[in-house]
């Protein structure tokens, strides 16, 4: 007699969480029935519709403390109603309700992380007490809750642009309007605005215009932002839709962004990763890709340096193939993430 499937709720929170949700879905879909419920959180719904995701939304994402807070009692009970009505067997999400409606209905969950913890107290504080396991990086500090962290050497953006799952598409530059011959930057900036963010600075509209101006002679520009461009920027803008930005990102000249996960995504792909940003120094994944001169970090006061070192990339032609060797180092040192999750999540349910 066949084993009946198990039934597995994937649950992000942001969706730089989906990319990597869904390479373990679709590794995990054999085995189980996979049930997603989407945070409608930024660019989510568009994202999970694109990827071709059927899901459950719970909340509208909330904004402050008491918002959220309100949000996730809301959310505890959505998802204990869900792992009532589905059966749920286990919960895979880095958000607290899953894994206390988990323990309230004895159910299993498995949480994932790359911040350090002493970055994301609020967090860690409260949802890590409540899974079963945690899923991180080797270099990422889960402090107090070690034990129950499995490891992988390498970072999560490894989950969807692991060259065995990723192959940039050449058309990305039809969609861009460029030639392929064309030189190109990728400017991010981001909102800022989550709890951890608090008090936090990125790219200065100062430093913004300055590589601007250095740049444009020979590198076209594309700004993509999660906050309102001023409108000096606005013809900068990036032509294409979320979901396309990795190609994007692969064939870029470089990038630039106070955005961790982006900078962590280009250096990944093999282009050089630029960030200025109060967090340089404090979270270690991105550290490390910098220890391999994928990336490279700038305070917010740091702007000349980040301004001399993008002038001399942009003159140095054999700065590419060095960074070619650079990047392929990194990939033959590191582990595919993926396989490692997917024994983690086979074994929690038994």
């Amino acid at each position: 007699m066949r084993e009946q499937k198990k039934n597995i709720a994937l649950f992000p929170a942001h969706p730089s969480q989906i990319w990597i949700l869904k390479q373990v879905a679709d590794e995990l879909s054999e085995y189980a029935n996979i049930h997603w419920v989407i945070r409608d959180k930024d660019i989510s719904l568009n994202l999970a519709e694109h990827l071709g995701i059927e899901y459950t939304t719970f909340t509208k994402a909330a904004k402050g403390i008491l918002g959220n807070g309100i949000e996730v009692l809301k959310n505890i009970r959505k998802a204990i109603q869900l792992t009532r009505e589905k059966k749920i067997d286990l919960w895979v999400s880095k958000y607290c309700a899953a894994h206390i409606s988990s323990l309230l209905l004895r159910r299993k969950s498995m949480s994932f992380i790359d911040d350090d913890i002493e970055l994301i107290p609020l967090v860690a504080w409260t949802s890590f007490p409540f899974a079963n396991s945690i899923i991180a990086p080797e270099v990422t500090r889960t402090g107090r809750f070690d034990e129950k962290t499995i490891r992988f050497d390498g970072n999560f953006e490894l989950f969807y642009l692991h060259p065995k799952r990723f192959s940039p598409d050449e058309s990305i530059y039809d969609e861009l309007g460029i030639e392929k011959s064309q030189p190109y930057a990728i400017i991010r900036l981001s909102a800022l605005t989550a709890h951890h963010d608090v008090g936090m600075k990125g790219i200065s509209r100062e430093i913004l215009q300055q590589v601007i101006d250095i740049a444009k002679e020979r590198v076209e520009i594309f700004i993509t932002s999660e906050k309102k461009l001023e409108p000096q920027f606005e013809e900068f803008r990036m032509p294409i839709p979320p979901h396309r930005i990795h190609h994007a990102l692969a064939f870029a000249e470089f990038f630039l962004g106070d955005s961790q996960t982006m900078t962590s995504e280009a250096a990944v792909l093999g282009t050089p990763a630029f960030r200025i940003s109060d967090f340089v120094g404090k979270i270690s994944y991105v550290e490390e890709l910098q220890k391999y001169g994928l990336a490279f970090g700038y305070k917010p006061d740091e702007g000349e340096r980040l301004l001399s070192d993008i002038r001399e990339i942009i003159a140095n032609p054999d700065f590419k193939k060095e960074y070619k060797i650079r990047h392929k180092s990194f990939l033959d040192d590191i582990e595919d993430p993926l396989p490692i999750f997917v024994e983690a999540v086979k074994s929690l349910l038994g």
